[in-house]
């Protein structure tokens, strides 16, 4: 499930959420096609914007990689709500779900909670360190909605906007705990500004177990 929204593009310095999400969602489904297993996608934002059903081989998984990075999305926003749903329904057979968002979407800890009941779930989380703390006293700012594209100028230096950010915030970070907690899941945070790559690389490698284990 690949998260394609306008809010993927952001991204403070270094590479955007949009670039994360594709490097991963690319070293997955290679990965797993240099295994002949079956790969295959669910594009969303607020609504599914394109499925792929699941195919082997090394040339399926190289055009689904080629596709997501030319997609261009007809949605703005983000709900993870209905692609799950496609997958519980699509999917007969117990697979590996690798979720790629932000997670930044209306309330999603029921769905994927049931999809986690029927099948191994990732949940990876990316992320940009900016997202992740209120707006730093810079003074007037101008500030655009990645998904609506809403522009408006604030006043980081008042202390009320500020107070205001900072609850939003620390909301966000509990209803996203809330949700994982609910499923069961610990989420793989990718960051922008981390070696996302070999975090990706660490989670998936397979565990080496103690010996005589």
């Amino acid at each position: 499930l690949v998260d394609v929204s306008r809010s993927s593009g952001f991204g403070a310095s270094g590479p955007d959420k949009k670039t994360v999400i594709a490097e991963a969602a690319a070293v997955l489904a290679l990965a797993a096609s240099d295994q002949n297993i079956r790969v295959g996608a669910v594009f969303f934002t607020d609504k599914i914007e394109r499925y792929v059903a699941p195919r082997s081989g090394r040339r399926n998984a190289q055009e689904l990689i080629k596709e997501l990075l030319a997609f261009e999305p007809s949605g703005s926003g983000t709900d993870l709500n209905g692609p799950i749903a496609r997958v519980l329904g699509q999917l007969k057979n117990r697979a590996m779900v690798a979720v790629l968002s932000d997670f930044i979407a209306p309330e999603f800890g029921s769905k994927l909670a049931a999809l986690a009941q029927k099948h191994e779930v990732r949940a990876l989380q990316v992320s940009d360190p900016v997202e992740l703390e209120p707006l730093p006293d810079v003074g007037l700012l101008r500030v655009r909605d990645a998904e609506t594209g809403e522009e408006r100028l604030v006043d980081t230096s008042n202390a009320s906007f500020r107070a205001q950010q900072a609850g939003l915030v620390a909301r966000r970070k509990l209803l996203l705990q809330e949700a994982f907690a609910k499923a069961r899941l610990k989420p793989v945070l990718l960051s922008t500004d981390g070696d996302h790559l070999e975090t990706l690389y660490r989670e998936f490698q397979p565990k080496k177990h103690a010996k005589g284990a």
